[in-house]
């Protein structure tokens, strides 16, 4: 055990013993409750961030522009939303810690209200894991969702994020591929 800490960087012990500290704080389920509310209402507000900044080219906490990618494809730059993070690639990485979180919460949680008001915070959390255009973040998301399947023995997560998927692709890459073909 010393010599896998010995023989691993800095920040990924530091990522080891937060784990261990908050396995051993968050032992009861006020505590849980109030930690999943802070994620949710720090993600809705940085989320919608992301939603003002697609819209208005400049985000509203500390009013970074729109980044574009810098590769053209078919003559095209891409914006790349990163709402008040660094670069979108942090934004996104951000978004996929937390999306499974309210996705869970959607599918088991018994409260009927919770569900109605986290389905629209999902969905904002997706499209803006969408157009961070971070094929890394989407890729751990889609991993995560597969392992929570398994684990839960139920699909229905994977197919109804799957056919969110879908319907971003259809909706946004259509106009991109009329206008390359």
């Amino acid at each position: 055990f010393l010599c896998f800490l010995a023989c691993t960087s800095l920040k990924n012990n530091k990522c080891f013993f937060l784990f261990f500290v908050v396995v051993e704080t968050i032992n009861t389920e006020i505590k849980f409750k109030r930690l999943a509310t802070a994620a949710i209402l720090g993600f809705s507000l940085v989320a919608i961030d992301g939603l003002f900044q697609y819209l208005s080219g400049r985000d509203f906490i500390r009013g970074y522009p729109l980044p574009y990618g810098g590769r053209e494809t078919f003559g095209i730059s891409f914006p790349r939303i990163q709402a008040s993070m660094h670069n979108p690639n942090a934004f996104a990485c951000y978004l996929v810690a937390v999306i499974p979180l309210i996705i869970a919460l959607i599918f088991y949680y018994p409260n009927r209200v919770l569900k109605i008001i986290l389905s629209p915070v999902a969905f904002l959390g997706l499209f803006n894991l969408f157009y961070t255009f971070s094929r890394g973040c989407a890729a751990g998301l889609t991993m995560v969702l597969l392992l929570f399947s398994i684990i839960k023995k139920d699909l229905k997560p994977v197919i109804v994020v799957a056919s969110i998927i879908l319907l971003f692709f259809v909706l946004v890459l259509s106009p991109i591929l009329k206008w390359a073909l």
